[in-house]
């Protein structure tokens, strides 16, 4: 339908050119550059927002009769802003413009709703560059992908200072982007200067939600919602390696709500961070937990020992009893490393023997898909206790092959 459409209007606007240009040349030229957006064809929509003659851009701004008509300059600037920061390399100076003139267009009129509609119009482009970058991630395009994040840093730097129309929704996407980025360029090794700074930028979006809910008690949807920017948060300091911030935002947290598994799994994860920073005691505390409650004696933070055994109470929560447990495992092999050869030996002996009876006491759907990961961790266990690596028995658990449906079946 849309290949139709595109070849009906370029053949048209090819005769239109010996003509006048009219309301309806540039209504048509506009519809064809939006059909070469939503095709993907971002050089020959910009060839033609440019065009000298019929281009609506050119129309726009020489303030042409044929531009006049309502509408026409704010899906001008929205096709404009869509095609430079869509287009590869992105053009991030000339999307800026079109975010200023899209800026100037709604400050025009007496609308108190514009700038709220021109945020969600800039996160809805937002959202189109972030799946690009995903996509590029996919395929193992590392310079590109560092290439668009930096446009799109551009493009969330000026959407996040916009002093009107932000909303909580508008706020939390633009703090998850950020975050999104750094994640996307972090590869578990020391942090990029470009990796930090999304983080950070992440950290300072989110402070900015809190500071504006302390403001404005209505501004957060929800008790619920204000716990969760808090718990982002504190993740986000987590993954900056601002690690010390990370505990104490944490401990403020578990001391609302010591007993919510996402914070705690965050708090083993930041302790076990710390180890694989340099740190080695941390392994250790990761395992065990820490931040002792002055009052009961007990830890704030439970670890991935006690993380597992209240997880595993909770059928619902099966995904994050394997999780901690092969975590646990892991602090273990990494603390058994930077011991002497007695504890050494202790640490990678636990470590082996659990992963052993994870493998003789489970076979349910959640195993069988942690179970390769499982078994590649035990593999480096026994090759630092040199013997041969040979991970778990091949034929267990039984019927390994099939679902736990099909497992059940065959037993009745």
């Amino acid at each position: 339908m849309k290949e139709k459409a595109q070849s009906a209007l370029e053949a048209g606007i090819e005769e239109m050119r010996d003509g006048p240009t009219t309301t309806a040349t540039a209504s048509a030229t506009l519809s064809l550059v939006q059909i070469y957006l939503d095709t993907s064809h971002y050089e020959q929509a910009i060839g033609l927002l440019e065009d000298d003659q019929l281009g609506p851009l050119v129309l726009v701004s020489s303030k042409s009769p044929a531009a006049s008509y309502k509408g026409f300059a704010e899906e001008t600037y929205k096709a404009a802003l869509r095609a430079y920061i869509s287009i590869r390399p992105p053009q991030p100076q000339l999307a800026l413009e079109a975010m200023d003139a899209l800026e100037r267009l709604a400050g025009q009129g007496n609308d108190p709703q514009a700038a709220e509609r021109l945020t969600k119009i800039f996160i809805g482009l937002g959202r189109q560059l972030q799946r690009v970058i995903e996509d590029l991630n996919r395929q193992g395009r590392t310079e590109e992908v560092a290439r668009v994040a930096t446009a799109f840093e551009v493009f969330l730097d000026r959407v996040s200072s916009r002093p009107t129309g932000n909303t909580w929704v508008s706020r939390l996407w633009i703090a998850q982007t950020y975050d999104n980025l750094g994640a996307g360029l972090d590869d578990g090794g020391a942090l990029t200067k470009q990796t930090k700074t999304y983080y950070n930028k992440a950290v300072e979006a989110y402070g900015a939600i809190l500071e504006e809910a302390a403001r404005d008690k209505q501004f957060a949807p929800s008790p619920g919602a204000l716990l969760h920017v808090k718990i982002r948060l504190a993740d986000s300091l987590r993954k900056a390696r601002r690690h010390a911030e990370a505990i104490e935002r944490i401990g403020r947290i578990l001391a609302e709500k010591p007993n919510m598994l996402q914070v705690q799994v965050i708090a083993a994860r930041l302790y076990q961070d710390r180890g694989d920073y340099g740190e080695p005691k941390w392994y250790y505390q990761a395992i065990k937990g820490g931040n002792k409650d002055a009052k009961t004696g007990k830890n704030k933070i439970w670890g991935w020992a006690k993380l597992s055994r209240i997880a595993y109470r909770y059928p619902q929560y099966r995904g994050t009893f394997y999780d901690a447990r092969y975590n646990m495992n892991l602090c273990r092999l990494q603390y058994a490393m930077t011991q002497p050869d007695e504890k050494k030996n202790a640490y990678l002996r636990s470590a082996r023997d659990d992963l052993t009876v994870m493998d003789l006491s489970y076979s349910d759907d959640g195993w069988i898909e942690w179970r390769p990961k499982f078994d590649r961790l035990l593999k480096k266990v026994q090759k630092n206790m040199e013997i041969t690596p040979v991970g778990f028995e091949k034929n267990h658990p039984p019927n390994f092959s099939k679902t736990s449906t099909e497992r059940k079946t065959a037993k009745n």
